[in-house]
């Protein structure tokens, strides 16, 4: 908060170098239905949805605290105001994961953010929660892998799903994968 430099949220979300990362990813692949879990202050939710504008942003956020639903109220009331596709529903993952998609979007969803509660068996939970209601060709994307260390979680769902295309993004200033 300007007026007294209050910190509002904590999470520190997506780096303007993964905005990036994202604007080149999305240069030529272009979602249609775009699902995030981790909302905090909205930067991530915002910036998929300025960056691919004709997909369905919908992200879902535990807000666990007064700090968290006012990062989700003002992220609803920013892309309301800019008349940007996105929204922020509270829920739960992977318990609310189903119930939100299958509200919020006529088809299975293409690309997935995954930056939730960063256990390695959380990121394991998102992942299995999303691949149910996913495209085959949906695009999986999990913030703060290498920074949290959840490299364990992530070569376990990798293992798990060799059709699906892996890899690290040391380069990346989260470690995203």
């Amino acid at each position: 908060r300007a007026e007294n430099l209050e910190l509002v949220c904590n999470g520190g979300g997506i780096s303007p170098l993964e905005i990036y990362f994202l604007e080149s990813l999305f240069t030529d692949y272009r979602p249609s239905r775009i699902f995030a879990i981790g909302n905090a202050f909205g930067w991530s939710t915002l910036a998929l949805s300025i960056i691919v504008p004709e997909a369905r942003t919908i992200c879902i956020d535990a807000c666990q605290d007064a700090a968290y639903e006012e990062g989700r109220r003002i992220t609803n009331l920013i892309a309301l105001k800019e008349g940007l596709n996105a929204s922020v529903v509270k829920g739960i993952s992977p318990t609310d994961v189903e119930t939100i998609i299958k509200a919020e979007f006529n088809a299975p969803i293409d690309f997935a953010f995954i930056d939730g509660w960063h256990t390695n068996e959380q990121i394991l939970a998102d992942f299995l929660a999303c691949r149910r209601l996913a495209s085959p060709d949906c695009v999986y994307l999990f913030h703060d892998v290498v920074n949290l260390l959840l490299a364990d979680g992530f070569a376990a769902i990798a293992k798990d799903n060799p059709a699906l295309y892996s890899s690290l993004l040391f380069r990346t200033p989260s470690g995203m994968a």
